[in-house]
Formats: C-alpha cells, sequence, structure tokens
C-alpha cells in the first residue's frame, strides 16, 4: 500500500495516518515554505470519511 504522495514542484505532500484500531484515518497535507516543511494538518477534504493512499496528479 503506497500512503504516501507529493506534489511535481515537490511542495506538498500527503500521507495517510491512521491509529492502531484503524477507527480513524485521515489524509495529512504538509506544505514546504521558504525551503522549510510547516507542521502537517489534516487535509480539508479529509475528515468526513476514512480515508487511505492519497493521490496527486498534475491538472492540466
Amino acid at each position: 500500500m503506497r500512503d504516501f504522495t507529493m506534489s511535481s514542484d515537490e511542495t506538498e505532500a500527503y500521507f495517510t495516518l491512521q491509529s492502531p484500531a484503524r477507527e480513524l484515518s485521515v489524509i495529512m497535507k504538509i506544505i514546504k515554505d521558504n525551503w522549510e516543511w510547516q507542521d502537517p494538518q489534516i487535509s480539508p477534504f479529509s475528515e468526513r470519511f476514512n480515508d487511505l493512499e492519497p493521490f496527486c496528479r498534475q491538472t492540466i
């Protein structure tokens, strides 16, 4: 299972955070600002359901 992905410009990364019993499973987002990674936050789209395996794709 792949549970980590990074944007093509390498300024955003997403990963899965699960509790040991898996009652919580969210996708976290971390942003690089001025060459430093900021504190991870729960992605705004990932608070309603149990989520797994983030994936980034380039949009046209």
